[in-house]
């Protein structure tokens, strides 16, 4: 009767062996090697034509392991060998799989093996309705009364429909209109069959899961509106079921979000009398959990479920607050009963009792609602009552609820187990501003910033311990939660705007009081200045001015200024994201006092870094400000040894910063006060002797010292940032001859030459120095009088790169041969490069170039060093892109050289070294084949080597490369076709139809070849070029037609 292949037992025997073998690994003590080896053993085997003949005899198996691989296996076959098998035993196998799984639900196998075996049955139906005429177009109802014929009970059949219909939703994109029709003409039956089992008396409580269970799956397949708005009454019937109760919310939070009722539809049908039941029923479940002090599993989908209802009603709460400020009395909250509850319930949940991460999770599952609803009222603020006023007084829906009303009215008992004799007042106050419809939400997010800023209040240490202790991973979730917290806060200002720094720093002059008398209270100061920090890109200068009060005499004072006390840490970090404020006020004693600040916490080890960092940004934003002050900035600088390197860096930075708006000729003698104590210790450090753990280091904290101080004196190109200070340019050049700064700058580049030769092979020190080249070394308009030339340090670069090729040598590489090439500007919108720079990049290409491409001609040094082979491309794109001609100067052999790894690279399995070669190639196409002065340079290009180039890009677009650099290959292809047209025919006609490539790559027909040439070669732009290479790509790789060749396009 079976279609499926008879196998010999002792083949059936091996091969369970296999299996058992394979899967008993976890109670075994085999090597790595050795389970690596089976686990490959059994790949092959579900991979072996054979395979088909061990689904029956692995299904009648007694272990579950190998009845489970009976059903992957059958699984694996129908998803990848359908095609190959004949069309009239396609059918018959369809039989002969229904015919297993109603056996093996007869005898009770596990669901993992049932579940596979269901999977298998849509697969095939998918495989059967791809044809015309589809071969299978009932298949649910067929497979349904199939398996019902043969014994299978109600809560089964629901288990198969809803993976069914999950692998068909899974597969929508793909499914053919025959099968969709089949699960639409489902539904009726389904919603039926709902109702009776959900609502009966006496069906089981797993087969009413089941049956919800599979009523989600049908929402994730897009049920209509209608047959949603029909079941809603029945899932509100059972939500105040205990036993049921997760399930239905997670029933109701797939309608809230994902159907066709989301996004705010169903006011009537959906919103309101979810609100309803919340405001009565529902409510019991967050009071009792706050009682108990904990939350649970049915609190937990609780607060999911009115989450959901606030981020699918957001514009009607928002309408209802709207309407509410402009309509309230002062004697009576014109807010609606149900509205207040729900918003009552949604800050219990926010400020839910406990620490984050320590105590509770739910609380972070509310900040979304937050920012919907400031977002909804904008939108209500901006366009009036929106479309929801029409919602809301839909007479369709009005019929619809008067039904809902009656079933409500059977099921719903205000009184019933869930009830907790608890009752809160209303925590929303009332409306009395009658003329600003935001009256009443500036009052709720009031609140909602109190709540936030209690739940990201630091226990104290006294706390931490009495608790017995946080641990590493309950520390890092409680600083990520006031991270999320901080973008609530975001909304929060947005709508009190003013308010809000006025309300919190009215609350910081009470915290500071109780500090004079309890220091424990230094963590809610530090609460509510973390708050202040976190809304500091929301806030405009208009918003500004309670800070005054912040960095006022008296409040810096009181805050502590010794300890380690994170308040002092936040303060920090405060001071350094308000760093522009000070530019918005003439204030200069308030920016002192946090410059002094700042310094004040640099001895402290713990706060040392974040205090140099916010020193710098202070600097950065004030320098013009600061510089008349240089003078007490030279008092920090005798004192910058005491201090880590990290931070001694960043504080030269400062320093440098400041110096930066001194008039260009002020600026020689600090900097060189800076600059000659770092080369000095730089020379000892390199010529003393010193041993290696020792030099190190040193050489290290010198090198970051001169990156800070280079970083330093950059100058800021945008003059809002920097208030009147604009860098002098033609002062800056002047200066910049002077004998002594000429002289540094000479002392600078033979320093890194020295370390160069010492060290270049250091990654560590590479990585540094790296960082001083690019922050040392910048265009002409953004030099500074220390910033050194780039041709010197390209020749160190490239004595480096030929000792040891690197991708570090080769990025500075890149970056400064970009460098040599003019910069445009209103007074030269086309620049060209001089004939200094052109014969300068014409000797040196060279010297970079060969070294690399001597390594590359190893396949398996392309594979195994990709961010060289990335970074080589990059720096052949710099000079193909500004100094074209350079790249046909090279050597011969060198050129062919280049041209021939750069063709192998387009095959490369690595992305990133593809994509790089890819657009080395685009530049030197486009350069080449678009420029008059090098037509013979480009017919010399296409006739050695564009056939090459061409094959590259058609095997790697047909297979060969990953298919995430389609278009990368594409716009090559493109570049060609675009204007060598007759050449690009000749090549791909040659290379599609040679035996090679049809014998590689045999799905690739006659058609779909000649439909790929004549689509791309018609293509008048990349875009419609990409469409006919992912076309035949698609082909190519046998993805035609399956889910995922589809998606992943």
């Amino acid at each position: 009767m079976s279609v499926l292949p008879h196998l010999p037992s002792d083949a059936v025997q091996q091969s369970t062996l296999l299996v058992l073998r394979a899967t008993s690994l976890i109670h075994t003590s085999v090597d790595s090697a050795e389970q690596q080896r089976r686990q490959e053993d059994l790949m092959r085997l579900v991979g072996t034509s054979d395979a088909w003949g061990l689904v029956i005899p692995f299904l009648g198996h007694d272990d579950v392991n190998v009845q489970f691989y009976g059903a992957h296996i059958l699984g694996v076959k129908v998803v990848r060998e359908w095609n190959s098998l004949g069309e009239d035993i396609q059918l018959p196998l369809r039989d002969t799989v229904l015919q297993l799984t109603a056996t093996a639900i007869a005898l009770q196998r596990p669901k993992m093996v049932l579940r596979k075996l269901y999977i298998a049955i849509t697969s095939m139906a998918l495989k059967l309705n791809t044809t015309s005429p589809p071969k299978w177009p009932d298949f649910l109802n067929y497979s349904l009364s199939s398996l019902q014929s043969q014994g299978a009970n109600r809560e089964t059949l629901l288990e198969f429909m809803t993976i069914a219909v999950e692998e068909v939703s899974r597969a929508s994109k793909v499914a053919s209109v025959q099968i969709t029709e089949s699960l639409n003409a489902a539904i009726p039956a389904f919603m039926e069959t709902f109702s009776t089992t959900v609502l009966g008396p006496s069906v089981p409580e797993s087969e009413r899961i089941g049956a919800l269970k599979c009523l989600q799956a049908w929402v994730g397949w897009g049920m209509t509106g209608n047959d949603l708005t029909s079941v809603v009454p029945t899932l509100l019937s059972v939500l105040s079921s205990p036993s049921l109760f997760i399930t239905v919310s997670d029933v109701l939070q797939d309608i809230l979000t994902a159907s066709a009722l989301a996004e705010g539809a169903g006011v009537k049908t959906l919103t309101e009398p979810l609100l309803d039941w919340i405001s009565t029923t529902g409510r019991t479940i967050a009071d009792a959990a706050v009682t108990e002090g904990s939350p649970n599993a049915i609190s937990t989908s609780f607060c999911k479920l009115i989450c959901a209802l606030g981020d699918h009603s957001n514009g009607y709460i928002a309408t209802k607050l709207y309407r509410a400020s402009l309509q309230g009395q002062s004697d009576s909250p014109a807010l609606e009963p149900r509205v207040q509850e729900f918003l009552r319930l949604m800050l219990l949940y926010t400020g839910f009792p406990g620490y984050y991460g320590v105590d509770e999770e739910d609380s972070e599952l509310t900040l979304g609602f937050w920012y919907l609803l400031q977002e909804s009222l904008w939108e209500v603020g901006e366009g009036g009552e929106e479309d929801w006023v029409d919602l809301i007084n839909s007479e369709t829906e009005k019929a619809i609820q008067n039904a809902i009303d009656t079933v409500n009215a059977n099921v719903l008992d205000p009184e019933g187990p869930m009830r907790s004799p608890i009752q809160y007042e209303s925590e929303i106050p009332k409306a009395s501003d009658k003329q600003d419809g935001m009256g009443l939400a500036r009052v709720l997010f009031a609140e909602v910033v109190t709540t936030l800023r209690r739940k990201i209040t630091w226990p104290s240490a006294a706390q931490i311990h009495a608790s017995g202790g946080w641990d590493a991973e309950q520390r890092e979730m409680f600083g990520i939660y006031r991270r999320n917290v901080g973008d609530t806060l975001i909304n929060a200002c947005y709508v009190l705007r003013d308010k809000f720094l006025e309300n919190l720093l009215n609350d910081m002059k009470d915290q500071l009081a109780q500090t004079s008398r309890d220091v424990t209270s230094w963590e809610n100061v530090e609460a509510t200045l973390f708050c202040i920090k976190a809304v500091h890109d929301a806030l405009t200068t208009s918003n500004l001015e309670p800070l005054e009060f912040l960095f006022s005499e008296s409040t810096m004072n009181a805050l502590p200024q010794v300890g380690a006390h994170r308040v002092r840490w936040t303060m920090l970090t405060l001071i350094g994201e308000y760093a522009s404020y000070f530019t918005t006020v003439s204030s200069t004693p308030s920016l002192l006092r946090a410059v002094n600040y700042t310094v004040t916490a640099l001895p402290e080890p713990s706060l040392s870094l974040q205090a140099s960092m916010s020193l710098k940004d202070l600097c950065d934003a004030n320098r013009a400000i600061l510089a008349p002050h240089i003078n007490s900035f030279a008092d920090l600088h005798r004192n910058v040894e005491l201090l880590g390197p990290e931070e001694k860096s960043k504080v030269i930075e400062s320093i440098s910063s400041v110096i930066s708006a001194l008039r260009p000729e002020e600026q020689v003698e600090p900097i060189i006060a800076i600059v000659q104590p770092l080369l000095q210790t730089l020379a000892t450090a390199l010529n003393t002797g010193l041993a290696l753990e020792e030099s190190q280091p040193r050489c290290i904290a010198q090198l970051r010292s001169l990156t800070g101080c280079a970083r330093g004196l950059t100058p800021i190109s945008d003059p809002l940032t920097e208030g009147t200070f604009v860098p002098d340019a033609d002062a800056i050049a002047k200066t910049r001859q002077d004998e002594r700064i000429f002289k540094l700058r000479e002392q600078i580049t033979l320093a890194i030459e020295s370390v160069v030769n010492l060290w270049g092979s250091d990654a560590e020190i590479t990585s540094v120095l790296s960082d001083l080249i690019k922050g040392i070394t910048a265009t002409q308009a953004e030099e500074s009088i220390l910033s050194l030339s780039p041709q010197p340090l390209l020749q160190i670069i490239a004595k480096a790169n030929q000792r040891q090729v690197t991708s570090t040598w080769l990025t500075l590489a890149t970056i400064l041969t970009g460098q040599l090439y003019p910069g445009k500007s209103l007074e030269n919108l086309n620049p060209k490069p001089t004939r200094d720079a052109i014969q300068f990049v014409e000797q040196l290409a060279p010297e970079i170039m060969a070294p690399c491409l001597l390594l590359m001609t190893n396949t398996e040094y392309l594979e195994s060093n990709p961010d060289v082979v990335q970074e080589f491309f990059r720096f052949a794109e710099v000079v193909a892109l500004d100094f074209s001609t350079s790249i046909y100067r090279l050597p011969q052999d060198l050129l062919s050289s280049l041209l021939q790894q750069a063709t192998v690279s387009l095959g490369l399995q690595e992305r990133y070294s593809l994509a790089a070669s890819c657009r080395f190639f685009v530049t030197l196409l486009r350069k080449t084949l678009t420029t008059s002065e090098l037509a013979r340079e480009a017919d010399a290009l296409m006739s050695l080597h564009g056939k090459q180039i061409v094959a590259a890009i058609v095997y790697g677009v047909a297979g060969l490369a990953p298919r995430s650099v389609t278009a990368n290959l594409n716009e090559i292809l493109f570049c060609i076709t675009s204007t060598r047209l007759e050449q690009a025919r000749a090549f791909l006609s040659e290379i599609l139809f040679s035996p090679d490539f049809t014998a590689k790559y045999p799905m690739a027909t006659q058609k779909a070849k000649e439909t790929f040439m004549t689509s791309l070669l018609a293509a008048r732009n990349a875009h419609k070029g990409r469409h006919a290479v992912t076309q035949f790509q698609t082909i190519t790789r046998g993805l035609e037609g399956t889910t995922y060749g589809y998606v992943t396009i």
